[in-house]
């Protein structure tokens, strides 16, 4: 314990004991300043810390989604290349021939098909696949037929009834589009028809009707035109020296609608006339003989 001093007044005590509360309020000040520069300077310490912790949390996951990534684009890459691949009947029989040469009494090690996979670049299971059905014509006594089974993929062609076309009138079937309304498919299938020659398109002409005399007729003068020297052994047609071939063409001069081009500032072109039956025409003759040589 401290000494006490008799000979202190009330009022000396008090004073002290003012001062000592006062000098203890300071050094709790003191305390708490230099606690609180402490815990900053332990907050500046540890800023740096998070922030380098958090630029690594950053570029690690950067990573990871830029693996990620090529990951997904690999994987596409690999189902894109299983779904276009086709093998042809060549490059099977191939594969199975490489494996048979491998097998050991009809059986292929663990490893066998996964490098047969990795040295034509085809998916394993297809080399499985492959191996699987030679083996089992093997086994049966067949003949090894390991080709694709798959001879025609995608949507299926659509049988069109061309007989259809028989009941149809004429005058309906003009042109594809009526074609392709009462055969109920599209156009454009009927053109493709028509490429393939599955339908055609032809012109009919009228022909002038011919009686049985004018068939006569036509006989007696083919006959006519055969030489009398040459039958009945070896018939000849004359020479034909004193015939001539005449033919007639008649051309309008111009035409009931005309279509031509001009300016944006030439006038409207002025054509008049009674009607159409008034256009004027000229005629073209034309002789044809055979030629004579001296």
């Amino acid at each position: 314990m401290g000494e006490i001093d008799l000979n202190m007044t009330p009022g000396d005590s008090s004073q002290e004991n003012r001062d000592n509360q006062l000098g203890q309020e300071n050094g709790d000040n003191q305390l708490s300043q230099e606690n609180g520069d402490n815990q900053l300077g332990q907050e500046n310490g540890d800023n740096p810390l998070v922030q380098e912790n958090g630029d690594n949390q950053l570029g690690q996951e950067n990573g990871d989604t830029q693996l990620s990534q090529e990951n997904v684009d690999d994987q596409l890459v690999q189902e894109n290349a299983r779904r276009k691949l086709v093998l042809d009947d060549v490059r099977r029989r191939a594969i199975f021939e490489t494996l048979l040469g491998r097998a050991r009494n009809g059986n292929l090690k663990g490893n066998d098909t996964k490098e047969v996979s990795i040295q034509f670049s085809v998916p394993l299971r297809t080399v499985q696949r492959i191996w699987k059905k030679g083996k089992s014509c093997i086994d049966q006594g067949l003949v090894v037929d390991v080709g694709n089974e798959k001879k025609r993929c995608g949507r299926k062609k659509k049988v069109v009834d061309v007989s259809k076309l028989r009941d149809i009138p004429v005058s309906s079937r003009a042109t594809i589009a009526d074609v392709a309304k009462h055969l109920g498919v599209s156009k454009g299938k009927i053109q493709r028809m028509k490429k393939q020659g599955v339908i055609k398109r032809v012109s009919n002409t009228i022909k002038p009707y011919l009686t049985e005399k004018n068939k006569k007729d036509r006989l007696r003068w083919c006959l006519s035109m055969i030489d009398p020297r040459s039958a009945p052994h070896d018939p000849m047609f004359k020479g034909l020296f004193d015939y001539v071939l005449i033919d007639e063409k008649w051309y309008y001069i111009t035409r009931k609608t005309l279509r031509y081009y001009k300016g944006a500032d030439e006038g409207q072109l002025a054509r008049t006339c009674k009607n159409k039956n008034y256009i004027p025409k000229i005629q073209i003759l034309t002789v044809l003989g055979r030629p004579r040589f001296d």
